[in-house]
């Protein structure tokens, strides 16, 4: 509990940068997302599924998902619960779907974690100008992971901090996925 709950922390206080203004100029962040995203499309396309729902192991409570839209994206969901009877439940009657359902909309989730990645292929600092924005919502809070100059400029974020809030978000993605990966290869 206390490794989620720091996680969680330290993307808030990630996301929460992301509205400073500062001076500072930095290069677009690399992300370590992207050939962990590939591993586990590829581990879900080869068994066949679309979700998967699991207990996060280090945390009490604690649950990560992910629903693969093949060719358009990979939604990752992580969050706690308090009653974690009926997630079990749903996990043994390999109800995926309602197991999923339930990380992303109970009310009674706490810590929550979503990752939108559009396209499926990691998260990226700077898409190009057609192409949907990947996004991070934590307790609540949607960001659209945009690190486009003009973009940052007309939202009054120094690229700095933007660099910040993206490592971040990438970081976290990239620690559910490696569970995922782990569960998907058992």
């Amino acid at each position: 509990m206390r490794r989620f709950g720091m996680l969680t922390v330290g993307l808030v206080v990630g996301l929460g940068s992301l509205a400073s203004v500062a001076a500072q100029q930095a290069p677009p962040p690399a992300a370590q997302s992207p050939a962990l995203v590939k591993e586990v499309v590829d581990l879900m396309t080869r068994t066949k599924r679309d979700c998967v729902v699991m207990e996060h192991s280090s945390v009490f409570g604690g649950y990560v998902g992910a629903l693969l839209i093949p060719g358009a994206k990979l939604t990752v969901v992580t969050a706690r619960f308090a009653d974690t009877t009926s997630m079990a439940y749903k996990i043994y009657q390999k109800d995926c779907m309602g197991a999923y359902a339930d990380l992303t909309a109970a009310i009674d989730a706490m810590d929550r974690v979503i990752v939108d990645d559009i396209q499926a292929n990691g998260l990226i600092a700077s898409p190009k100008a057609e192409t949907p924005r990947d996004a991070i919502t934590v307790g609540g809070k949607t960001t659209k992971l945009d690190g486009d100059t003009k973009v940052l400029k007309q939202q009054k974020v120094a690229p700095a901090d933007f660099a910040k809030t993206f490592a971040s978000a990438d970081d976290a993605y990239a620690q559910l996925l490696l569970l995922l990966s782990k569960e998907l290869k058992k």
